[in-house]
């Protein structure tokens, strides 16, 4: 049992692959490769980033995913490579679901996976099981949507039924849940476990630069764009999806008109939101915001009584609450000391056009001829704007003086003191002379072979130690 694939194409310890069109199966991996595998398939197909794959491995989190796999041994690269497919959730590839049989793998499903963007997600294409043939997965129970929210049926998508990936399907789920009710996005995505995503749109964003837009890809978008209503009250969004709400205000049928439907719903959707932004006061909120106003922010008024700032201005102004005149004053003293900061309407900064040596200076920048020390060596400032402003004094002072510095030579100081730019401290000498200089070899023939052997016994015994 062994030799035999247990768990898809992998050994019991996952230790052997059984690789797709690769002549010399199995494949042995290594104890790491393994463990990458292992963790992949108990992820039953999901998808995982690379930093949380390894450190369910329990390998170093230094290192990628890919490198644990780059090596002599072509075969467990060439399983990782067929086998896992790293996605790119901002282009949205598509993931391949594949079963066991015999020796060999075949595809028997496609479904898009779509995440949050700019992710780099790994999943293993072998390890979600398919769907049976007698099992009704894809069967209509919940309007469109069949049991798992998986599968979606639209008349007007002319390529049959839409697969989802798991996160849209928990995001169609969470809104059939609310039952047509518009919903903040935050509350749906909390409620959908999808915290970590900025806005359900994110789930079905097609990337414009996508060479190949197949009905696997573009089903889900299409799906959302007509099941899914979107509305904004001052500066929210709401979602909503009509054919959960139990008044059936929004029906499918085959040759309807989808702009005619979507006007309907959004209509409706408007007299939701109207509700559902509306707040009864009671009596005692109303003393507090009476007492609470004329002298508090209106931030911290809304937080404390759990409403938003709209609730409080449009009620201020139905009672006629007015600032009062100290905080007002207050008020308008900070807002003019932020006024102050701001730039004004035909303003022109002071660098504003090309930089040259007439050029007003920065507060913080240094004139012509200027020194400044950096990494031991006096630089001096030559010019304003230019690629290189900044020369080393001892250059310069050399140059000055008529001399020249061929290629291949460098200028060293005869004292060793870097801060001594005079000419008579400087010497012109050649790159292997200074190598020369500053190598084992000036210590003489007999030291330098010394050093030599003894480097060499280091070498040997060192690669006594790794074998």
């Amino acid at each position: 049992m062994e030799n035999s694939p247990i768990h898809g194409p992998f050994s019991e310890d996952f230790r052997l692959v059984w690789v797709p069109g690769w002549q010399s199966n199995p494949v042995r991996l290594s104890e790491d490769q393994s463990k990458i595998f292992k963790v992949l398939w108990e992820l039953g197909g999901g998808p995982v980033s690379g930093r949380q794959l390894v450190q369910q491995a329990g390998l170093r989190l230094s290192r990628s995913v890919s490198s644990f796999f780059k090596g002599h041994k072509i075969g467990a690269h060439r399983a990782f490579h067929t086998l896992v497919t790293l996605v790119h959730s901002s282009q949205h590839w598509m993931h391949c679901r594949f079963c066991r049989q015999g020796e060999k793998a075949q595809a028997v499903g496609h479904a898009p996976l779509l995440d949050s963007p700019k992710r780099r997600l790994y999943l293993m294409k072998c390890a979600e099981p398919p769907p049976q043939e007698n099992d009704d997965w894809c069967a209509i129970v919940h309007g469109p949507f069949s049991r798992n929210f998986r599968c979606v049926h639209l008349p007007d998508w002319p390529h049959g039924r839409i697969l989802l990936s798991e996160h849209q399907a928990a995001l169609f789920k969470s809104l059939w849940h609310f039952q047509g009710v518009p919903v903040f996005s935050e509350e749906l995505l909390k409620h959908a476990g999808l915290s970590q995503c900025t806005t359900p749109s994110n789930l079905f964003f097609v990337h414009p630069h996508l060479s190949k837009k197949t009905p696997l890809i573009l089903g889900p978008k299409f799906a959302y764009k007509t099941l899914v209503i979107v509305a904004r009250k001052n500066n929210h969004a709401f979602f909503s999806m009509p054919c959960a709400s139990p008044e059936k205000i929004h029906t499918y049928r085959s040759g309807d008109d989808i702009s005619e439907r979507q006007a309907t719903a959004r209509a409706k959707l408007a007299e939701l939101i109207i509700e559902k932004c509306h707040h009864e006061w009671t009596p005692d909120e109303i003393a507090v915001l009476k007492a609470r106003f004329p002298n508090e922010l209106t931030t911290v008024i809304a937080k404390e009584l759990g409403l938003e700032r709209w609730h409080i201005y449009n009620m201020a102004r139905v009672l006629g609450l007015k600032r009062s005149d100290d905080f007002a004053k207050r008020l308008n003293e900070f807002r003019s000391q932020h006024a102050l900061a701001r730039f004004r309407h035909g303003y022109v900064p002071w660098s504003k056009g090309p930089r040259n040596a007439d050029s007003p200076l920065a507060p913080n920048e240094m004139p012509i001829d200027s020194e400044r020390m950096s990494w031991g060596y006096l630089y001096r400032k030559i010019s304003i704007g230019q690629r290189k402003n900044w020369r080393l004094s001892h250059h310069l002072n050399w140059l000055a003086d008529g001399r020249e510095i061929p290629l291949g030579h460098v200028l060293t100081f005869k004292d060793g003191n870097k801060l001594n730019t005079s000419l008579e401290n400087l010497e012109l000498i050649s790159r292997a002379e200074l190598m020369r200089r500053n190598s084992w070899l000036r210590y003489g023939p007999e030291v330098s072979e010394l050093i030599f052997l003894t480097s060499v016994i280091t070498r040997r015994i060192n690669k006594r130690r790794r074998s």
